[in-house]
């Protein structure tokens, strides 16, 4: 019996350890520590990816909100991420964003601050495809951590990240890179292996911080080019119940005194001809650029369609799937040219 009794209680001791590693390390960025994004907003620094995973997207760009309480946000998916620089706005994307996350979002914004805002809305088009599904989390309770820090998956990247970074067990700290300042792990963003994010929500590719061209990844052309990927596979039809969500999310902002300017980020003409004449997308494609500037229109706001953004096939900083800081800033430019005149 007290052998037993030994060794459930070693059992115990190398789980409570295990736990304590895992939350200690965070690997996948769980835990989102609000003391990173004060410091980057006092010294200007740039935070390292490692520090923002999944389920910290929500906190960390509330208390960007809450902090710049900007008179201005951008909200989407990763695909308005380099749109920023501006001192009175915010960038509020976070990849996974989706139609149905647009209602709980605004309604926490609003309850940080229920200032009139302009909002600069991208809806990308397959949000409006059922197959597609959003992963913003929202609820971030004790049993989803507890899990977490058991998890095998926590374990193993733990491991990874202490084999490859021993320095990251010491925490963050900041770093300076010439002239930039770096909220880093384990130096990871300081020597290229991870992205940034900047102060106002804003996204940083390793490349443009050190160098180099832009990202080449198979995962966009299998994505879309081939249809095989999480964004227009098996798009069959406009999703009906998605274009209420749309509609009520707007009525929602409305409500709240709010100005929404739609647009859909834009494509290179690689994407652009194949999202154009593919059987797979063409019919949804044609319904949609119908659909939306109704939408908007009909609760009095503003919308710009993704075809009518000036960017060139060299200002994306991957083949055609993410508009780089070139781009973004027409996008900016175009949206407020429509706020000004809506």
């Amino acid at each position: 019996m007290k052998g037993i009794a030994s060794f459930v209680a070693g059992a115990a001791v190398v789980v409570a350890v295990i736990a304590a590693g895992n939350w200690w390390l965070d690997p996948l960025g769980q835990f989102w520590d609000r003391e990173v994004l004060e410091v980057a907003t006092q010294r200007g620094c740039v935070i390292s990816d490692d520090l923002v995973g999944t389920a910290s997207w929500l906190p960390f760009k509330e208390q960007v909100f809450e902090l710049r309480r900007p008179r201005r946000i951008v909200v989407g998916t990763s695909r308005v991420l380099k749109i920023g620089g501006v001192d009175d706005l915010a960038n509020l994307g976070m990849p996974g964003t989706g139609i149905d996350t647009l209602a709980p979002f605004f309604r926490r914004l609003h309850a940080i601050d229920p200032s009139p805002l302009t909002v600069y809305l991208g809806v990308d088009l397959f949000w409006l495809n059922p197959t597609w599904q959003s992963n913003v989390v929202f609820e971030h309770g004790l049993r989803q951590d507890v899990k977490y820090v058991l998890a095998r998956q926590t374990l193993s990247s733990s491991a990874r990240l202490v084999r490859e970074a021993p320095s990251a067990f010491r925490g963050w700290r900041v770093e300076k890179d010439g002239g930039e300042c770096l909220v880093d792990r384990g130096k990871r963003l300081l020597h290229g292996e991870k992205d940034g994010w900047r102060a106002d929500g804003s996204f940083v590719y390793r490349h443009e911080l050190h160098g180099g061209g832009r990202i080449d990844d198979d995962e966009f052309e299998r994505d879309l080019v081939r249809f095989d990927g999480p964004y227009y596979r098996d798009w069959r039809y406009v999703d009906h119940g998605r274009s209420l969500q749309l509609r009520e999310a707007l009525r929602q902002a409305a409500s709240y005194g709010w100005d929404v300017v739609g647009f859909t980020p834009p494509y290179s003409s690689r994407y652009r001809r194949r999202l154009l004449t593919a059987r797979e997308t063409r019919g949804r494609v044609r319904q949609v650029a119908v659909d939306l500037p109704r939408i908007f229109h009909d609760h009095g706001f503003e919308y710009r369609d993704w075809r009518t953004f000036d960017c060139t096939d060299a200002e994306y900083v991957d083949d055609g799937w993410h508009p780089d800081e070139r781009c973004a800033g027409k996008v900016l430019a175009a949206l407020e040219d429509a706020d000004v005149s809506g």
